[in-house]
């Protein structure tokens, strides 16, 4: 793998992540309101 298809591979995880833990966080909102 060479240092741009890592770089590409690392920026789409990173992307991924942050978009789990946006779920993540309306989730708990939700969750909140409900209780």
């Amino acid at each position: 793998m060479s240092e741009a298809e890592l770089a590409r591979f690392l920026q789409i995880a990173m992307g991924s992540a942050s978009e789990l833990e946006y779920h993540l966080l309306l989730a708990e909102g939700k969750h909140s309101a409900i209780s």
